[in-house]
């Protein structure tokens, strides 16, 4: 396998740390990674809630 040559992405990755600084989250520590996934969550259940508040759906009963 060692003998193969790198293709695509696999060609510039060495190994995970270098995968996560390339993202930006290198030099992350745990809270402030923790405090923007909060954010992010409240922001997409925000956006989620007022788009089922507007335009979700209705349920009518059906009597026979």
């Amino acid at each position: 396998m060692k003998d193969l040559p790198k293709l695509g992405a696999l060609a510039i990755v060495k190994d995970g740390d270098n995968v996560l600084t390339s993202l930006g989250l290198g030099v992350q520590d745990y809270p402030s990674l923790m405090k923007k996934l909060v954010y992010l969550s409240g922001i997409y259940l925000s956006i989620s809630w007022i788009g089922l508040t507007f335009f979700g759906a209705s349920f009518k009963k059906v009597i026979k």
